[in-house]
């Protein structure tokens, strides 16, 4: 992980459209889990083609409900940038970041060691900034060409303060 300054404005909405799961438990296990979110991530790619409205190449991966043990499910959404949601697919499910303060972090190596990015933000960060996590929200964003075999590879790795 590669961080100085952890703090980023978002000045405006971003409209994501693309598809959800329910991830696995965590007891299921971490294989399971990345499993999923390929998979997902497989059927959005092939589909991505049918959004008229995709503005530029970034990915984004947004997980909800997996930091703090609460009653809802733990999710992963799998989406790119649109300019509107009108005339979507019928498979699309659609979320808009909305403005506000963020911390960004750079996660560089495989996606199946983020773990170790969220752990050296806990160790690191927390301390000094206890809210980063209390939104329950993680949000990846994938630069275009990102390919996640490549174990020199990196994403953004964006918590929600506001």
């Amino acid at each position: 992980m590669e961080q100085i300054d952890p703090i980023f404005q978002l000045d405006k909405s971003i409209l994501l459209a693309g598809m959800r799961m329910v991830l696995p438990p965590k007891p299921a296990g971490h294989a399971e889990r990345i499993q999923t979110i390929k998979d997902l991530s497989r059927r959005v790619m092939e589909k991505v083609p049918e959004i008229t409205a995709t503005v530029g190449d970034d990915r984004y991966s947004i997980i909800a409900n997996d930091v703090k043990e609460i009653n809802a499910p733990a999710t992963i959404a799998v989406m790119v940038v649109v300019s509107s949601f009108s005339n979507l697919p019928g498979w699309c499910e659609t979320l808009t970041i909305e403005p506000g303060t963020s911390a960004r972090f750079v996660h560089k190596g495989l996606p199946r060691d983020l773990g170790q990015t969220v752990a050296q933000i806990y160790q690191t960060w927390v301390p000094r900034m206890p809210q980063l996590f209390a939104k329950n929200l993680e949000i990846i964003r994938y630069p275009p060409n990102y390919d996640p075999t490549n174990p020199q590879g990196s994403f953004e790795y964006l918590l929600p303060l506001t």
